[in-house]
């Protein structure tokens, strides 16, 4: 079973999108846009994945 996370963000340091896909035992992530990091996604993915993996 997989999970995927896409999202888009824009604010005066990054934009763009992300796909982060969540399997058991690993994750992906691909980030496309200007300045994206990690960081920029942590919460909005912590947020849905964390609900998931509560379950």
């Amino acid at each position: 079973m997989s999970v995927q996370v896409q999202g888009q963000i824009s604010d005066m340091h990054a934009s763009g999108t992300f796909l982060a896909s969540f399997e058991p035992g690993y994750w992906k992530l691909n980030l496309s846009g200007q300045h994206l990091s990690l960081k920029h996604i942590r919460r909005q993915v912590r947020e849905i994945v964390g609900a998931y993996l509560l379950y």
